[in-house]
């Protein structure tokens, strides 16, 4: 459902969890992650784990694109 950008790499960030760093250089306006998911109320969230909360990006004032439960590399950017 996510995309990472070859040019990319999801791995550990220390403390802070999983984060995607540059592998090779990427070009100002370059594409480098595509995300994917299905788009929930806050009501919906709620009830999904801790990890998928923690991957939902806000779209709108109470409307949420949420991940599927499998993590992917295109999940870990920040």
């Amino acid at each position: 459902m996510n995309w990472l950008s070859p040019k990319a790499q999801a791995r550990q960030a220390g403390d802070k969890g999983m984060g995607s760093f540059a592998v090779v250089p990427i070009a100002a306006g370059e594409t480098v992650v595509g995300f994917g998911g299905s788009v929930t109320t806050i009501d919906v969230l709620e009830t999904l784990s801790a990890d998928q909360q923690h991957r939902s990006l806000q779209v709108a004032d109470e409307l949420y694109l949420t991940p599927s439960s499998n993590r992917e590399d295109g999940d870990m950017i920040n």
